[in-house]
């Protein structure tokens, strides 16, 4: 009997993160750096962070009722959980001074669900069983190289930078 494992994720520290957003806007300017929209598990959470990161591109402010606007514009408030799951993320933190915090964590655990994907990429490498040995070597040497340069092992080298849609 197998059990599949879940990947590596922390819905409270996304969700505490958001929140801190949502109380504290210009809180994002500490992790803007650090997170992406595709580093978050929950995808709510991730499209709720990719309407923060618009409007923080934009100059906008980062509130409850701009990201609720934002979503709303982009047909995902519902697919979020609504106004009410924002009010949610809200009533989760009392202030956003651990944003950097959760960020890390955040961080961390997507990094660990793409060494995963990295470590199928490259058993897929060993069981093609390429006779040309340096050139798997290369291959999979490539994907660590890839996933420590912060790209995604599924992805192109642009995709780290071009969010959610």
């Amino acid at each position: 009997m197998t059990s599949e494992r879940l990947t590596p994720h922390d819905i409270d520290a996304e969700e505490n993160l958001i929140g801190s957003l949502l109380i504290d806007g210009a809180a994002i300017h500490k992790i803007s750096d650090i997170i992406q929209p595709l580093d978050f598990y929950a995808e709510p959470n991730a499209l709720i962070y990719d309407a923060c990161m618009a409007l923080y591109k934009r100059d906008d402010a980062i509130d409850q009722i701009t990201v609720a606007q934002e979503l709303s514009h982009r047909n995902k408030l519902d697919a979020c959980g609504g106004p009410s799951y924002l009010s949610h993320l809200i009533s989760m933190v009392p202030t956003s001074l651990h944003i950097e915090h959760y960020a890390q964590i955040v961080f961390r655990l997507s990094t660990m669900r793409r060494l995963i994907t990295a470590s199928k990429q490259i058993e897929a490498l060993g069981y093609q069983a390429d006779p040309d040995i340096d050139g798997s070597l290369n291959k999979a040497e490539d994907v660590i190289f890839r996933l420590r340069h912060g790209v995604s092992p599924r992805s192109t080298p642009s995709a780290r930078s071009t969010g959610v849609s």
